[in-house]
């Protein structure tokens, strides 16, 4: 799941910029926001630009949307009103699987 959600966000390059509303210059493979490294505690500046930083990320959104892939996905893309990007990771994943 982690592959095809961070093929999503960067298509797995480590350099790729995110601009986002919260704040303005995401670097990295997976478009980590920063403030995640206070909510998570296996999650710091020396793995969030990883693959492993998603895994972590993704977890804890499952965990608190009881094991929803749709919702945790959603949460993470920040879609709000356009779930194609949700959807589309979701197709991914299961072309992988």
């Amino acid at each position: 799941m982690v592959l095809a959600l961070c093929f999503t966000e960067s298509s797995l390059k480590y350099d790729v910029v995110h601009k986002g509303s919260l704040d303005r210059l995401t670097i990295g493979l997976c478009g980590i926001k920063s403030y995640w490294i206070d909510i998570i505690p296996d999650l710091t500046e020396d793995n969030i630009n990883s693959l492993k930083g998603g895994d972590l990320v993704m977890d804890y959104l499952l965990n608190k949307y009881d094991g929803d892939l749709f919702k945790a996905l959603k949460y993470y893309k920040g879609s709000v009103n356009n779930l194609e990007p949700v959807h589309r990771v979701i197709k991914i994943y299961e072309d992988i699987k």
